[in-house]
């Protein structure tokens, strides 16, 4: 299995590669082994208050070090300034920021932490927002998620299969958004990504996950 916190982990897939899976919204130790046990590539943790599966960086923590070293471990920010990211991954030690808001250019600068940035496009136009990230240092790719108003991600929505492919033109693209074992054959064939993005496609309560649904979604992937 390829791992890692960086370009070298292989998040480009070259012909033939599987398409790699992020299972995000983890909030329990035993879920994240369940997921890289099953082939899961990366795991994520949500740092934003705001969210329902909302960790505390110690707690993120805990997770993060059940998995160290076998998974890329992600660790998911809405409009946080660079020096509580910095501060939660002194604690959390996670690999990879996902800038997850309206963050500028400049905060992935700051930071100096290789990183995911996510969009939630509408149109064609909309995909520009990412561009001034591309060829930063640490840029991993951009996660393309579904357009809801008011919301940063964690909807059930589906994100724009279309628009996601379109990204490509950006680097690497992780598709996000209302994900489930019995959808992502068919969103992976329409939008060719690089890797996937699960969370609530796999979970009994939101961050309670389900891993026979984490198995079944993997499972689906390779054969995808």
């Amino acid at each position: 299995m390829l791992v890692g916190p960086g370009p070298g982990a292989g998040l480009l897939r070259s012909p033939g590669d599987p398409v790699r899976v992020k299972v995000c919204g983890i909030t329990r130790p035993s879920d994240a082994e369940a997921a890289v046990r099953f082939g899961a590539w990366a795991v994520g943790v949500v740092l934003w208050p705001g969210s329902r599966r909302a960790l505390r960086a110690e707690d993120a923590a805990a997770i993060v070090a059940a998995v160290k070293g076998d998974a890329c471990c992600v660790g998911v920010f809405v409009n946080a300034t660079a020096a509580e990211i910095l501060r939660a991954r002194d604690v959390a030690k996670f690999d990879v920021v996902q800038l997850h808001g309206d963050e500028p250019p400049g905060l992935a600068e700051e930071l100096g932490l290789p990183f995911l940035r996510a969009i939630q496009p509408r149109s064609v136009a909309d995909l520009e927002r990412a561009r001034p990230f591309v060829g930063l240092p640490g840029f991993m790719g951009v996660l393309v998620d579904a357009a809801v108003e008011g919301a940063y991600g964690g909807t059930g929505q589906l994100a724009d299969t279309a628009l996601a492919r379109a990204a490509r033109g950006l680097g690497p693209v992780v598709l996000a958004g209302g994900l489930t074992p019995e959808n992502v054959a068919r969103r992976i064939r329409d939008a060719m990504p690089d890797a996937v993005d699960v969370s609530g496609g796999v979970e009994a309560a939101p961050g309670i996950k389900r891993p026979e649904q984490i198995r079944s979604f993997i499972e689906r992937v390779r054969l995808a």
